[in-house]
């Protein structure tokens, strides 16, 4: 018997076409996948030397020195978050990767003095030497009017007295400040009474004198200080009865007639309720600025002075502030803790502030707790006390 042989199909012409490309075909694959994978190592190796010299040179950009604060618990995460906020780096998570392979073993909480533009490992370096001790800053106190901030600038820095009194009293420069702070700055603009209209807008603080900073950049420093409180407590001032020079003008009385945040806020609600009942402020420290003087004491005499500053002579608040007030004098300002005091004394000795709703009942605190020294020199911080009690005797708004 004849045996059978299986037949293999027959191919068709497609299939045949196809076999016959099989290998052409996976060539073809082969390198296109090659050229992927070179190309992609190619972009890799760009993107790092790109992060190489970034991370090294920091982008060769032009470095100013600038002051980090670190606060206790910080992280590495936040604080490199920080870095790139600063512009001390300019990635904070490729700097974190750099750090897992430089790790900085003792990050300590503190001020540190950095470059913007910092290369990674000079970013590195500087956190992982330590907190460094700042060069002491000029210390402008609470308190202090124009005339004796230019006497501590001329003390503390390269710049003179009498070039500070020229810049701040320039048209042009303040000019130049009312267009970058159109809302701090906006009601004493309009004032043509005032006697400098940057008194009590340069908040007192301590600042550091950058190297190569001049005059006008230090000085709009402090100006933008001042700014950043009103801009904080925006709603506060919005929802004031009184202008925004109003409330400078109230705080730097507060803050002259008080040394307490009790008191300070205290003695601003005495205020109001006197401006409420329309009753003359008579504050010795008008007068001190009105004489253009820092007297020990005032007399009679002197609250007769001719001035839109003296507040014995002229309703409400003046022309504006009678020094630059600081932040809790401002605080106390925006938030006064009522009462229904109209007089305040304060002994001299101890510092304690006494109160009374009548004037009669004042006049007893005075012969209790002013001394008959400080009662003939009228010292100013017993505001509201010997001179006024003298002078209202006579007064008919009291």
């Amino acid at each position: 018997m004849r045996k059978r042989t299986r037949r293999q199909p027959r191919q068709t012409a497609e299939q045949e076409h196809l076999e016959g490309q099989g290998p052409k075909r996976k060539s073809v694959t082969n390198r296109l996948i090659t050229s992927l994978f070179v190309t992609l190592i190619i972009i890799v190796l760009a993107f790092a030397a790109y992060i190489g010299v970034m991370a090294s040179t920091g982008g060769l950009k032009p470095s100013k020195d600038i002051v980090i604060e670190v606060p206790q618990g910080a992280t590495q995460a936040s604080v490199a978050q920080e870095l790139e906020d600063k512009q001390v780096i300019f990635n904070d998570d490729i700097f974190r990767l750099y750090l897992r392979f430089n790790p900085i073993k003792n990050l300590q909480a503190g001020t540190y003095k950095m470059q913007t533009h910092s290369s990674f490992s000079q970013a590195a370096k500087n956190l992982a030497e330590g907190a460094k001790e700042m060069e002491a800053g000029i210390a402008i106190p609470e308190g202090t009017d124009i005339e004796s901030m230019a006497t501590i600038i001329e003390q503390n820095t390269p710049f003179s007295a009498q070039d500070f009194m020229a810049l701040v009293t320039s048209p042009d420069y303040f000019q130049k400040l009312l267009a970058t702070y159109p809302e701090l700055l906006a009601d004493v603009s309009q004032n043509n009474d005032v006697r400098y209209k940057l008194e009590g807008y340069l908040f007192p603080a301590t600042y550091q004198l950058r190297e190569g900073q001049d005059l006008e950049a230090f000085v709009t420093q402090m100006v933008d200080e001042t700014n950043k409180f009103y801009q904080n407590n925006k709603a506060a001032f919005q929802a004031s009865d009184l202008s925004v020079n109003e409330i400078f003008t109230l705080a730097s009385l507060v803050e002259a007639e008080a040394s307490t945040t009790e008191d300070r806020a205290m003695i601003a609600g005495v205020f109001y309720n006197r401006l409420a009942d329309k009753m003359p402020i008579q504050s010795d420290i008008s007068v001190n600025y009105a004489l253009g003087e820092h007297k020990s004491y005032v007399t009679i005499k002197d609250t007769q002075v001719d001035s839109p500053y003296n507040l014995y002579k002229n309703p409400g608040l003046g022309p504006g502030p009678y020094n630059n007030p600081g932040a809790e004098s401002l605080q106390a300002v925006l938030n006064p803790k009522e009462n229904d005091y109209y007089y305040f004394v304060a002994d001299l000795s101890t510092g304690e502030v006494y109160y009374s709703k009548t004037y009669e009942d004042h006049l007893k605190l005075v012969d209790e707790h002013v001394s008959e020294e400080d009662a003939k020199l009228a010292q100013p911080k017993a505001s509201q006390s010997t001179v006024q009690s003298q002078s209202q005797a006579t007064s008919s708004s009291n």
